[in-house]
Order: C-alpha cells, then sequence, then structure tokens
C-alpha cells in the first residue's frame, strides 16, 4: 500500500501494535531537495519531527525500528540518543566516497536496529553495494538524491520482520524499502509526500518479482 500523503497524516490512522517493523531511510536534514518536503528543517524542529516518529513507531510496532543512516556525526548521534538501546550495524561501502569531514572520506553507512536479527550475522556488511559506487554498481536512483540500495532493503527486511510480516516505511521516496520487503515475502506500507515518487513507486513495485 502506498500513500501519496505526509506520514503526519497517515500513521496515527494506524491502530497500536498492528505492524512488525518501522524500515525506513529518513532524510538527515542536510538540504537534499527532494521536492515538496524541505530537507532544511530548523535544527529543533528537525529532532521534534524525529522524536515524533519514534514515539509513532513504539505505539505501532511496540519499539521496532530499523534506520539507515549515513556517517553524519550529529545525526547518527541524535537518533541514536531517541533510542538509547538500539545495536549499531556498519555497512562499508566498496568504493571510496568523494564526501569528506575532517579530511577523512566516507567509506561507510550505518543501520540502527532495535530489533533482534532473525539469525545470528556480523555486525560489519561487506556485500553491499550503493549507487554510484563505480561503473559495476550503478544502481539506478529514479531521479532521487539520496537512495537505499536494494540489496539492502531485502537483506533489512529479511533479517529483521518476520515471514508474512508488515513493514512499513514513512518515508517510502522511490519504494525501495516496499519492494525489498516484498521480494523476501514481507507486506509493506509506505507514505510519500512527493507525487512523483509515489508514481515511480507503484510502477517499481507492480515490476518487482
Amino acid at each position: 500500500i502506498i500513500y501519496h500523503a505526509d506520514c503526519r497524516d497517515i500513521l496515527p490512522l494506524i491502530p497500536d501494535k498492528s505492524i512488525d517493523l518501522v524500515l525506513t531511510d529518513p532524510p538527515y536534514n542536510v538540504g537534499k531537495d527532494y521536492g515538496e518536503y524541505k530537507d532544511n528543517l530548523k535544527k529543533a524542529d528537525y529532532w521534534v519531527l524525529a522524536s515524533w516518529l519514534i514515539g509513532e513507531t513504539k505505539r505501532l510496532t511496540d519499539g521496532n525500528i530499523n534506520l539507515v543512516l549515513g556517517s553524519y556525526g550529529d545525526i547518527l548521534r541524535g537518533w541514536w540518543n531517541l533510542l538509547p538501546k538500539a545495536k549499531l550495524i556498519i555497512v562499508k561501502m566498496g568504493a571510496i566516497s568523494r564526501n569528506c569531514a575532517k579530511n577523512l572520506f566516507l567509506q561507510y553507512h550505518t543501520v540502527l536496529t532495535t530489533v533482534p536479527s532473525n539469525r545470528k550475522i556480523p555486525d560489519l556488511w561487506e556485500d553491499i553495494r550503493w549507487p554510484g559506487e563505480g561503473y559495476f554498481f550503478n544502481e539506478s536512483r529514479y531521479g532521487h538524491p539520496a537512495m537505499t540500495p536494494e540489496k539492502l532493503a531485502r537483506k533489512l527486511a529479511s533479517l529483521f520482520a518476520p515471514d508474512g510480516g508488515i513493514i512499513i516505511d514513512p518515508f517510502l521516496g522511490v519504494g525501495t524499502m516496499a519492494i525489498g520487503a516484498k521480494v523476501v515475502g514481507r507486506k509493506a506500507i509506505g507514505m510519500e509526500i512527493e507525487e512523483k515518487y509515489c508514481e515511480i513507486s507503484a510502477k517499481r513495485c507492480s515490476q518487482s518479482v
């Protein structure tokens, strides 16, 4: 199910404890052009939104959440402060990013999870490639400025949601989390405020196996 709507309008309508996992790659408030949504909120407003999302997560899923995050220190730190019991997973990049902070090149992304994995696995993942990591790993972004690899979406859905379970993504983008869920036998609900991304999501989901 895909809703062309602000998640703040839809999530409150969903019954308590009716979702198995919130799986999302939230905006990082770093000024990316998402269209309708402005990724440049005042810092206090951004963390109000984040805190509200965590509160809804606790209501909808009993606190089961996977957050795909970058390596922005203040963003990771802020979300982790909201989820102090979450486990950190490091997702290593296969190529050196052009992004640099304090003369250190980005070579990883992060995932915060409050949910035990369905099986024992390492917390360092080296089998994921990100869009733009060179010619052989050039997964399409579908015009979206920031996109989760489909393989990562599949892996997270399969490891942290039960078979046949329901996953929800409040920031659906072009539908990668929904596709990942569908491919591994989970159901998905997504919300996206930008109409063109909803259309891309619906088309991608209808074409996925």
